[in-house]
């Protein structure tokens, strides 16, 4: 994004259809990992993806860095 956006969103947005793919993929998100207004990465790790476990989802979340409000520049991996 290269702002503070919120990556976890974009992540959250994207995965839906990430799930219905054929293959397994792997996404790179730069951006905000730690924002005010969104789930900070810890959540979605913690709390997101062990839901989704339960619905049969196989998702793994990687944290390289943390971006926090206003400036970003975090980095995680799906």
């Amino acid at each position: 994004m290269g702002t503070a956006g919120s990556a976890g969103l974009v992540l959250q947005t994207v995965l839906p259809a990430l799930l219905k793919a054929p293959e397994a993929s792997v996404l790179t998100l730069e951006g905000g990992t730690h924002n005010p207004s969104a789930p900070p990465f810890d959540a979605l790790n913690d709390v997101f993806v062990p839901a989704l476990a339960c619905l049969g989802a196989q998702v793994t979340l990687g944290l390289t860095r943390h971006g926090f409000f206003p400036a970003a520049a975090g980095a995680s991996r799906r």
